[in-house]
């Protein structure tokens, strides 16, 4: 992956070098996970230039299924797959239903082969 973002932390905050008062620049991998987290938790056609985001928002007041863990799991894949940032076989998402109002998803990403 070519290019560099902005650092941000998980609350989506830029990181600032302490010292130096720089802001810290994802590459590589750090990109790509980064990336990722942001696709996942926005909503297109909110703040996103290129209009990408799972709009996992679409979930809330629907009942808690296999069905909607299903449908949540491929909003995330489809995602992911945008642009080539991950391939298909190097995404692997635990969907699990923590009560009538949860569904935690667990995304796990492979960096290298």
């Amino acid at each position: 992956m070519d290019g560099f973002d902005f650092g941000f932390s998980p609350d989506g905050e830029i990181i600032v070098d302490s010292e130096t008062h720089d802001i810290y620049k994802s590459k590589d991998d750090e990109l790509k996970i980064q990336l990722s987290y942001n696709r996942i938790k926005s909503i297109s056609k909110n703040w996103f230039i290129d209009e990408v985001g799972a709009d996992m928002e679409e979930l809330i007041g629907r009942p808690c299924t296999e069905d909607m863990t299903e449908y949540g799991k491929q909003k995330i894949i489809n995602v992911l797959l945008i642009d080539d940032l991950w391939n298909k076989d190097d995404i692997f998402i635990k969907a699990e239903i923590k009560d009538n109002v949860h569904i935690i998803y667990s995304v796990y990403l492979k960096l290298f082969q």
